[in-house]
């Protein structure tokens, strides 16, 4: 029965997967940034939370993987919303997503002290 799916459906699954992920880092990060119950509906603005102190010799690191993150979140978005197609998704470029997803784990694991 599985196995008579297409391929573009499991990707499909993969990426919708990883969008709930960044969702979930997000709204979590934001509402320990700011003590409570998030007021912003933006996941690209949430994920900022993650930033350090502009002084943390790991800014740029956490800047560049909230940056991916923020492109794979559109990225998914055109897919899953049919604005763009499955044709150009292959399943290398949802491996290197679901690797920047990792890294925004780590990234909020690190920055909050907390676990997913």
């Amino acid at each position: 029965m599985l196995e008579d799916l297409p391929e573009e459906t499991f990707l499909r699954v993969r990426i919708q997967a990883l969008r709930v992920q960044i969702e979930i880092v997000a709204a979590r990060a934001y509402a320990t940034a700011v003590s409570g119950v998030p007021r912003q509906s933006r996941v690209a603005t949430k994920l900022l939370a993650l930033l350090p102190d502009p002084t943390n010799v790991r800014w740029s690191d956490a800047y560049r993987v909230i940056k991916l993150a923020q492109y794979c979140y559109r990225r998914s978005s055109d897919v899953l919303h049919g604005r763009s197609s499955m044709v150009g998704v292959t399943f290398a470029m949802v491996d290197e997503w679901e690797q920047v997803v990792a890294d925004l784990v780590e990234l909020y694991a690190y920055e909050t002290a907390g676990e997913l």
